[in-house]
């Protein structure tokens, strides 16, 4: 956070607002009015300390606050099938 950031975020703080910088999840979902939060992790994958505390906010605020929880990506069949066509089953560097 710059020195700028810091002194509106300090602003804010004083005023009794809950200001949020880091830790927000991955989505928020708009519909109707409704507005909801939710954080995209493997399936073995914790909240960091971060986002506990800023989904513990805004479920304080009365917001909707969810994981959901998607199977590791490198296991995946579609990943090693593409790899296959695409020929990248070795690691390559690039200059």
């Amino acid at each position: 956070m710059n020195e700028s950031e810091s002194m509106v975020r300090l602003k804010y703080e004083e005023q009794g607002y809950d200001v949020i910088h880091t830790g927000v999840p991955d989505f928020i979902l708009l519909k109707e009015g409704e507005i909801e939060f939710v954080e995209v992790k493997y399936s073995q994958d914790e909240l960091r300390e971060n986002q506990r505390k800023v989904f513990n906010l805004l479920q304080k605020h009365g917001f909707s606050v969810r994981v959901e929880r998607v199977p590791e990506i490198n296991s995946s069949p579609l990943l090693e099938e593409l790899n296959k066509e695409m020929n990248l089953d070795e690691m390559r560097t690039y200059p």
